[in-house]
């Protein structure tokens, strides 16, 4: 008894290091093959599970490395997770396809296997490449970053071909239809996956929020801004500003609502015809959260305020954004709900307020241009519905379409719509630079609203600050 009982706890050391040098081995293998070596299929230990055990030692050292990348105070971040859980599974599918048009029944986890080895040296390099122009801060001509993204792209695709022939020597026409998918599908992940960070770094860890407290305060905090509301002048064209800063957990959006806030003042004119609502425990006390409740009280006071007829109500929210045409409001324990562009659509007609100019900088946030346009209102979008937009990590003052929109072009504009060619042209220009995917910023002109503000200048005339 004593013996068949000591046999498995004897074998498991020999088990584990069986293992690690079949693991080792396949690492060996995937530089030689990444360097364009000449190896076979033997060369590789690629059962199930040495395929599992590579995927899960994958997922760690990304996840390390993302962490590492994010900081002291690095918090986990969902949606990234959610994205790259996206790209791996989208990756292994188009690899399983491989395996099945080569006819080989064991072909996926000699794929899986291969990729991943081979693939290591290569993220590697890249890295490596990326961190020295960072960290040198090299302003790179765009040719030179497409061609080593260029040259990246060929290289993964190389190392698919070599496990393909692998997998099955006797090239076919199968090989070239998994290769143009494999390609399409790396196209497609770059071009359409949000590319979200998987941590993202936060100087310190949120205190518990005193909910009731916090919700008791809103009422106070919100009469106050409404209450140093300017009136409505008499025969003029008025406009209004409303900013809704919504995702407390990154201060880039406090931030930039702020900013904001102080740029439509100094060149529209508008210190004393704005609210600001904001989520984050920097302002918790001073300004009112920027959630739905609070935004239907301000449009409500807002339409007895305007002239409903003449004024124009201003917009601009700044957060994170869903597929689904909404809007990320959070703030920890305080759970707000979602905006969406029904919720800003109902808030103005309730109000009874007729002209609207409504900026939305967020991910996916296309579909707002589409919900809410009509012949009264001006809507734009830092990015096409099916489009991510960049610039909203943490550390941040801005993200790119606030920044090209506000900081650059309404310096040398007031026209909303002059504006946002500016900073579109902008933005393209920067993420082409960048290598980064069009976020294709969006825009609705309304003719009602157009022919409205044709030729409307602020009361006050502003010199550009620059």
């Amino acid at each position: 008894m004593s013996a068949s009982r000591d046999a498995p706890d004897g074998a498991r050391p020999t088990a584990l290091r069986a293992l690690l040098a079949h693991l080792a081995a396949n690492l060996v293998a995937g530089a030689r093959l990444a360097r364009g070596r000449a190896l076979s299929a033997a060369d590789f230990h690629a059962g199930t599970g040495m395929a599992l055990v590579m995927l899960a030692c994958a997922w760690c050292g990304f996840a390390l490395a993302a962490w590492l990348e994010a900081g002291a105070g690095a918090r986990f971040w969902v949606w990234g997770f959610v994205a790259e859980a996206a790209r791996m599974h989208l990756w292994l599918a188009t690899l399983a396809l491989g395996a099945w048009l080569c006819g080989a029944g064991r072909g996926l986890a000699l794929l899986i296997v291969v990729q991943l080895a081979a693939a290591l040296p290569v993220w590697l390099f890249c890295a490596t490449v990326e961190i020295a122009a960072e960290r040198l801060t090299l302003d790179l001509d765009p040719t030179w970053t497409w061609l080593y993204l260029g040259s990246a792209f060929l290289w993964y695709c190389t190392l698919l071909w070599r496990g393909l022939v692998l997998l099955a020597p006797r090239v076919t026409w199968r090989h070239g239809l998994c290769m143009t998918l494999y390609a399409a599908l790396l196209i497609a992940m770059r071009q359409w996956l949000p590319d979200s960070p998987l941590f993202y770094s936060a100087d310190n860890e949120a205190p518990v929020l005193d909910v009731e407290g916090i919700y008791y305060r809103q009422d106070e905090l919100l009469d106050a801004a409404l209450s140093a509301l300017a009136p409505q002048t008499e025969g003029r064209t008025d406009l209004y500003f409303v900013g809704f800063g919504a995702y407390a957990e990154q201060d880039v959006f406090m931030r930039e609502t702020l900013a904001v806030r102080d740029i439509v003042a100094r060149r529209l004119g508008l210190s004393d015809r704005s609210v600001t609502l904001v989520n984050n425990l920097a302002t918790v006390d001073t300004l009112a959260l920027a959630n739905r409740h609070n935004l239907a009280r301000v449009l409500s006071h807002l339409g007895r305020v305007m002239d409903r007829d003449d004024d124009v109500a201003v917009l601009f929210i700044t957060s994170h954004g869903y597929e689904d045409a909404s809007v990320a409001v959070e703030f920890g324990a305080l759970a707000p709900n979602d905006l969406y562009p029904e919720d800003i659509r109902e808030g103005l007609a309730r109000a009874g307020i007729r002209y609207s100019v409504v900026i939305v900088s967020a991910c996916y946030s296309g579909g707002f241009v589409d919900a809410l346009a009509s012949p009264d209102t001006i809507v734009m979008s830092a990015s096409a519905r099916d489009r991510s937009s960049f610039g909203c990590d943490a550390e941040r003052d801005w993200t790119y379409f606030g920044e090209a929109y506000f900081a650059e072009a309404m310096q040398e504009t007031t026209d909303f719509v002059a504006a946002f060619e500016l900073a579109a042209a902008r933005i393209a220009a920067r993420e082409a630079a960048e290598g980064k995917p069009a976020s294709r910023p969006q825009i609705r002109v309304g003719e009602n609203l157009a022919r409205h503000l044709a030729g409307w200048q602020p009361a006050v005339q502003p010199s550009p600050s620059r």
